[in-house]
């Protein structure tokens, strides 16, 4: 078969009167090693450049993005510190500690603090009621042990060896205003 289409091939070249086994005379040769101009040849390695400046500006690109995320984390972590370290300073310890001790109402009446949320309201020294107490801006909390024993918030402050308590939900009368002191 390949035969035929050398035979096709040779009458088609003999037919338009071109001899393929001699080259043409009008026809320059092509050389071995192609001559490239200056600029084909900054064009070319330009070209190759490009490819590699693409990838080096893609990984820049990642480390600024990592950069980007670790600077984030950080700044997170100091947020969260900071609020943390307020949120303590503001109405967390120090507010429990200030009312750390014993404090007397009258001969019969005193509350004790441990300064870490829990405490005891000890009456005429034979009956000690138990509670847990959590300070909310000026608001006292106590939550007490037994369940016969009625929860009850007061409106506190402290001014030295001075713990003074006003009533207000669960107590005998909103609005009383008890003065402690503490020895």
């Amino acid at each position: 078969m390949s035969d035929n289409l050398d035979k096709e091939l040779e009458e088609i070249m003999r037919i338009v009167n071109i001899d393929h086994t001699k080259p043409a005379e009008n026809t320059p040769q092509r050389q071995r090693t192609p001559q490239y101009s200056q600029e084909r040849q900054v064009s070319r390695y330009s070209s190759s450049n490009n490819g590699r400046n693409r990838k080096v500006a893609k990984r820049r690109k990642q480390r600024m993005m990592c950069r980007w995320i670790i600077v984030g984390c950080v700044i997170s972590v100091l947020v969260l510190l900071v609020v943390l370290i307020c949120k303590g300073c503001v109405g967390g310890k120090d507010a429990t500690t200030n009312l750390t001790g014993v404090w007397y109402y009258d001969q019969y009446t005193e509350y004790e603090f441990d300064g870490k949320g829990n405490g005891c309201m000890c009456l005429d020294g034979n009956n000690h009621f138990e509670f847990t107490y959590k300070i909310e801006n000026d608001t006292l909390c106590l939550d007490f042990v037994l369940d016969y024993v009625t929860d009850c918030q007061y409106t506190y402050s402290v001014d030295g060896d001075g713990l003074t308590l006003i009533g207000g939900e669960g107590t005998a009368e909103i609005g009383k205003v008890y003065e402690l002191t503490k020895k």
